[in-house]
């Protein structure tokens, strides 16, 4: 080998080789000269050896020419100018030998010079490969399936996985079950096996974890090709390449967690979540805001923005959109009404931004809406309320003023503020009721029971009350209740609740017309009961006070078993607005 890589490398073809190879040409003419029976094989044979050898193919030719030139034709003893045969023989045998000399010389060196660059080659690539395989990233294996044994593994294992080449070399066929997580073996042994089972199968790539040397796991991603298989075609080993998607995975579950978080916010926020393009076209919105419009997304998306803009406020959404897309703005806020898919109107409370990509673009517009039908029918609630309370005030200021005009003109006026006091107790207890129902009225057996509440104990056993449900005004209710306060007063004073044996009865009822409401108080078993020598203030409230305020008939029976009062009013002056009634 090593006479084989001096021959490859002798100088050839240079302006010292062909010198030489004419001062051997010159030599062997010279000995055939002076010794002309020594034979081409001390002379010519040596000078094309040497001449094919340093100086090549032509040269190695030149020197079988000058060797022909010089033949025993011209050198023979006596100089007979007839060649002998054996004279022939021998030129022609010195021609093809030293020719085939030549042949031999050339072939050897085409041959070792072929061999020398092909090893030069191969050396390169080697070279080569293994700075590639050095260089990379990634994690380069041959594994064998059949053994189970890692054949190759580069450098890289030690910055992967902790472990020097050795080392996972030696884990032998123990190297999956060692390193490869107990959830992926199954994965990586069924790719394994359709891979060995079909040459056409292309394997794709496959993720799966690792235990470092440090007990952490990693995540790889390989790319697996067959590498050599066995004389049935069934692959036998595997060359892989392995990268290192730790940081990816840790990435894409981070982006997947704050996916879900999204997702979660978007999905139960209660407040509405539109995303739409730059022309106004629905993308995406969340349930909330298909509860507040009562449209599907599918829906939406075929909806024009417009058409669920209250037509009132269609232009002023318009204007501050197109300053959103102009981008004068960043965002704005408005208040305006939508239009229900069931076609009723709903306030909403808006506030618009744009959404950019990474070059400044605009891309979306996301807008987050708040229902606030609600609140605006509580302000619209509120507004009225105030100005019913301002009415209501007045209407009770003057009827106090009228109960202690009353008052202080009938009897002794040393008992005004106590008899003044006790009105304005029972006139408190309707205004509570009210109060307590915003004004919007009073269930009529509510406000009988707040009149007789100091004698609840009795209610039931003593009092009985009936009626049906009826939930009426609030005048009615101040009227009702100073009256039913008057009665009770009186009862318990003088009449039927002033002895242990005495009954109360009240009693309400709607006619069979459905026009008029009968009120009635009966009391029996108390004290005989006799007409008043004159009428007082109690009188007054009963008779004359219920029926200017409630456009009713009154009558006062001073029964001898028992005070009776009826009240007969128009139904329409007594029942809220909007209150059922039952006949």
């Amino acid at each position: 080998m090593k006479l084989d890589h001096w021959l490859s490398r002798l100088p050839r073809r240079d302006w010292l080789s062909w010198a030489l190879c004419i001062a051997v040409i010159g030599t062997a003419v010279v000995m055939r000269l002076l010794f002309p029976l020594a034979g081409p094989f001390l002379s010519f044979y040596p000078a094309i050896l040497f001449c094919a050898l340093i100086g090549g193919h032509r040269m190695g030719i030149a020197a079988l020419l000058t060797g022909l030139a010089v033949s025993p034709f011209f050198f023979r003893p006596g100089h007979d100018p007839v060649p002998l045969v054996w004279d022939v023989a021998s030129w022609f045998s010195f021609a093809l030998f030293g020719y085939l000399i030549v042949k031999a010389i050339d072939f050897q060196q085409r041959t070792l010079v072929t061999s020398r660059q092909l090893t030069e080659s191969l050396q390169s690539q080697q070279h080569f490969s293994g700075s590639v395989i050095a260089a990379a990233p990634s994690l380069t294996y041959i594994y064998d399936i059949e053994t189970g044994h890692n054949l190759f593994i580069s450098p890289q294992s030690k910055s992967i996985l902790g472990y020097e080449p050795q080392e996972i070399s030696a884990m032998g066929p123990g190297l999956m079950a060692t390193l490869l997580h107990p959830d992926d073996v199954p994965r990586a042994m069924a790719r394994f096996a359709a891979m060995r089972a079909s040459p056409e199968v292309t394997s794709p790539d496959i993720e799966y974890r690792m235990r470092r040397k440090d007990g952490s796991w990693v995540w790889l991603l390989s790319s697996d090709r067959a590498f050599s298989r066995d004389a049935g075609g069934r692959l036998r080993q595997v060359l892989g390449v392995a990268t290192d998607i730790t940081a990816r995975k840790r990435f894409e579950e981070q982006l997947l967690a704050s996916e879900e978080r999204f997702r979660g916010i978007f999905e139960n926020a209660p407040t509405g979540i539109s995303i739409s393009d730059i022309d106004g076209n629905f993308v995406q919105c969340n349930p909330a805001y298909e509860r507040i419009l009562g449209y599907s997304l599918d829906e939406l998306r075929n909806v024009p923005f417009v058409s669920i803009v209250h037509p009132d406020d269609r232009d002023a959404n318009l204007r501050e959109m197109e300053r959103l897309v102009r981008q004068e703005v960043p965002y704005f806020e408005i208040f305006n009404r939508s239009i229900h898919k069931t076609g009723r109107t709903v306030w909403v409370h808006k506030f618009v931004l744009l959404l950019r990509d990474r070059q400044g673009t605009p891309v979306s517009i996301v807008a987050l809406v708040t229902d606030m039908t609600e609140r605006k029918r509580q302000e619209e609630q509120i507004k009225l309320l105030m100005r019913e309370v301002n009415h209501r005030s007045k209407n009770l200021l003057a009827v106090v003023q009228s109960v202690a005009r009353q008052t202080a003109s009938y009897g002794d006026p040393a008992r005004f503020a106590e008899r003044f006091s006790d009105r304005l107790q029972g006139l408190a207890a309707s205004h509570d009721l009210l109060v307590n129902n915003a004004w919007r009225g009073v269930e009529l057996g509510e406000l009988v029971s707040s009149q007789l509440a100091h004698f609840k104990d009795l209610v039931g056993r003593r009092i009985m009350v009936a009626g049906p449900p009826l939930r009426i005004n609030a005048s009615a209710a101040q009227s009702l209740g100073m009256a039913l306060h008057e009665l009770a007063a009186n009862a318990g004073k003088y009449g039927a609740l002033s002895r242990e044996d005495g009954r109360v009865a009240v009693s309400w009822e709607v006619t069979e017309d459905g026009r008029r409401l009968l009120v009635t108080w009966r009391e029996e078993g108390g004290p005989p009961v006799a007409p008043p020598e004159r009428s007082g203030l109690g009188t007054l409230i009963l008779t004359r006070l219920a029926e200017q305020s409630l456009e009713a008939e009154a009558a006062l029976d001073h029964a001898p078993q028992g005070l009776v009062w009826r009240l007969s009013a128009p139904l329409a002056k007594v029942v809220e607005a909007g209150g059922d009634v039952s006949l």
